[in-house]
């Protein structure tokens, strides 16, 4: 798994500690566990994501992914119908879980590009002393 992966779902992990944790303020098991149920949701698909992605640029083989998709996009689609209709947990709340990899994702790459601008700036200041002396 590369860097921005990890760091994602260590991020998406912490973060969804921190949605669990607020999600006690309804006092409500049905919006808890939606938050829970979102959140593991969305933290398994990226990593599935992720995971498939890396094996099948690996192998090259990159025409079977498109299946992949669709099966995966299915299965999450039960597994909602499941966790709203047949369990009852609050959608808002299953909502709130999924945004997880989406919130980590753009902050975990915002952080790793400002960090590489930083280091291709301190690059440049340091090659510009060169040219000086």
């Amino acid at each position: 798994m590369d860097t921005l992966s990890k760091r994602t779902l260590r991020n998406g992990i912490i973060f969804s500690v921190v949605l669990i944790l607020g999600s006690l303020l309804w006092r409500s098991w049905d919006v808890t566990m939606g938050v829970v149920a979102g959140a593991g949701l969305s933290l398994a698909n990226f990593w599935s994501i992720q995971r498939v992605v890396s094996q099948q640029i690996a192998s090259k083989k990159t025409g079977f992914m498109l299946g992949i998709y669709i099966l995966k996009l299915g299965l999450i689609f039960l597994a909602l119908y499941g966790l709203i209709q047949l369990a009852g947990l609050e959608p808002i709340a299953i909502m709130a879980g999924l945004t997880v990899t989406v919130v980590t994702g753009i902050a975990s790459g915002s952080r790793m590009a400002s960090e590489l601008v930083a280091e291709e700036m301190n690059e440049t200041s340091n090659s510009g002393d060169k040219l000086d002396g």
